[in-house]
C-alpha cells in the first residue's frame, strides 16, 4: 500500500482493540463490552468493535469472559505486531485502532506506521516517553497527511503516578517546584 493510498474500501469495523489478551487488553475490552451493553439499554448505537491477536483461541476466551454483548466483537487472529504485512491488512479494517501491546518502545512504531499507512486513527496507553518524542519525529507530517490522529499516553499508564511521586518527593525533601528530589526521602516516623 503507498505511503499516503486512499483506502480501497471503507473500513468494516469502527474500533479494533489490538492486544485484547493481555492483562490491559481484558480490561479494555470489558469496559467496551459494558459501554455497549449500556448503550443497547439506552437504545443507542454502539461502534461495530472487534478484538484482535496473534491466537484465535485466546482471543475467543476473552470474548467468552466478556459481559453479554449483541452482537459480540469479532475476533481477527493472525495479527503479529512483527508483521507489517498483517497489521496493514487489520488497520485497512478499522477507523480506530487501540493498541494494547508492549511494550511499546518495541512494537508500537510498526502499528502506528500501519494506521498512518492505512488512513486509520491511533491511541495507545504508552507511558515511554523517549517514544513520544520518536513517534512524533517520525509520524507527526505522515499522520497528517494521511488525515489521521496518532494519540500516545491516552489513558492512565505512567505519566500521572510518576507527577504524584515527584510532587510527593518535592514535598518530602522541601524541594522547590521545577527541581527534582536531590536526597533519598527519608522513611516518616511512625513507618515500619
Amino acid at each position: 500500500m503507498d505511503e499516503h493510498a486512499p483506502r480501497a474500501a471503507e473500513p468494516d469495523v469502527d474500533v479494533v482493540l489490538l492486544g485484547a489478551t493481555g492483562f490491559t487488553g481484558r480490561l479494555a475490552a470489558e469496559r467496551l463490552a459494558v459501554l455497549q451493553q449500556r448503550a443497547s439499554a439506552d437504545g443507542r448505537t454502539f461502534p461495530v468493535w472487534a478484538v484482535a491477536g496473534r491466537d484465535r483461541g485466546r482471543l475467543e476466551d476473552v470474548v467468552a469472559s466478556l459481559p453479554p454483548c449483541d452482537p459480540a466483537p469479532e475476533v481477527l487472529a493472525g495479527v503479529d505486531v512483527h508483521d507489517d504485512e498483517s497489521l496493514t491488512r487489520l488497520a485497512v479494517r478499522t477507523r480506530v485502532l487501540l493498541n494494547a501491546v508492549g511494550p511499546y518502545t518495541e512494537t508500537a512504531p510498526a502499528v502506528i506506521g500501519a494506521c498512518v499507512r492505512a488512513g486509520a486513527h491511533y491511541a495507545d496507553l504508552s507511558g515511554e516517553l523517549p517514544l513520544l518524542r520518536r513517534v512524533v519525529d517520525g509520524f507527526h507530517e505522515r499522520a497528517r497527511a494521511a488525515g489521521c490522529q496518532v494519540v500516545q499516553l491516552a489513558g492512565w499508564e505512567a505519566l500521572p503516578p510518576d507527577l504524584v511521586a515527584l510532587h510527593a518527593c518535592r514535598a518530602a525533601t522541601g524541594a522547590a517546584p521545577g527541581s527534582g528530589a536531590r536526597e533519598p526521602v527519608p522513611p516518616c516516623s511512625g513507618w515500619t
